[in-house]
């Protein structure tokens, strides 16, 4: 697994740049309706994964399993990072834009922006998110994987 980490390390990178991104936007005021689509970490790590799939076919030869194992830990890194900034905003005791009841709960009826979510509901939440979204980066690593026999391969 570790060698799937080293080579989705440019994305990590970007992974934490977004979640710095969130917790500066989340301090300076910005609401979280404003500012939450400029750095989205899941957005991100789709697409991330998405891309990673489709050029580790040409440029690696991978086959579809360790496509997907890349999408995995795309999905793994960027929901760790999510958890431990949630966490980590519940014991600043600050709000950010990883406590906020909308991204914790979802915009569906009954979320009451106002009131706040508690700790062991909020990490509930990411722990979900922590199973749920690395397998939904692997779907779009195999999609990526399917279509990465459109990119041209090594001369």
């Amino acid at each position: 697994m570790v060698s799937y980490f080293r080579r989705v390390q440019f994305a990590i990178i970007f992974l934490v740049v977004f979640a710095i991104g969130r917790l500066v936007l989340g301090a300076t005021g910005v609401a979280y309706a404003q500012g939450t689509n400029i750095f989205s970490i899941v957005t991100f790590s789709f697409f991330a994964s998405l891309l990673f799939g489709a050029f580790s076919r040409p440029l690696w030869g991978f086959r579809l399993p360790q496509a997907m194992m890349l999408g995995l830990a795309i999905g793994l890194s960027g929901q760790i990072l999510i958890f431990l900034a949630t966490l980590g905003s519940y014991l600043a005791g600050v709000e950010t834009y990883f406590n906020n009841p909308i991204a914790l709960l979802g915009q569906g009826a009954g979320v009451n922006v106002e009131e706040a979510i508690p700790l062991g509901q909020a990490m509930v939440a990411r722990l979900i998110g922590l199973v749920v979204n690395p397998i939904l980066n692997s779907i779009a690593a195999l999609i990526g994987w399917s279509l990465g026999k459109l990119i041209p391969g090594k001369a």
